[in-house]
């Protein structure tokens, strides 16, 4: 039970708190309300447990016991992190900018978690 105290799911709450208090500064395009608008119920639903699912593994998944590779996926998690907290931070701050208004900038949020997500992988 030990390795599991001290789990990567740890590392996930500060994005997840981060989730929950900003969410409602994204542009209107990424506001739930608007978001889910036009997606079929069904689709909704599995999206919903996928992300759960996605949300809770990280807690039965413990730290690496080796020092190296430990390093090197909490670096990469940080690093991943922090491009994910930028992309949120320049569609809140700037809306009206190239960036925010194209579809790579709108879509940062989504694809940026790989990075992290990936580094909980090699934990």
């Amino acid at each position: 039970m030990r390795p599991y105290l001290l789990s990567c799911g740890l590392l996930t709450i500060p994005i997840l708190a981060w989730n929950l208090a900003f969410t409602r500064y994204l542009p209107p395009p990424l506001t739930p309300a608007e978001f889910w608008r036009d997606i079929p119920r069904v689709i909704v639903i599995g999206e919903n447990l996928s992300r759960t699912l996605v949300s809770v593994l990280p807690f039965f998944m413990p730290i690496r016991e080796d020092a190296r590779r430990r390093r090197q996926g909490l670096a990469w998690f940080g690093i991943g992190a922090s491009i994910y907290f930028a992309s949120w931070l320049v569609l809140m701050l700037l809306p009206a900018s190239g960036w925010s208004r194209s579809a790579a900038g709108l879509l940062a949020p989504a694809y940026t978690p790989s990075v992290w997500l990936g580094a909980l992988g090699t934990q």
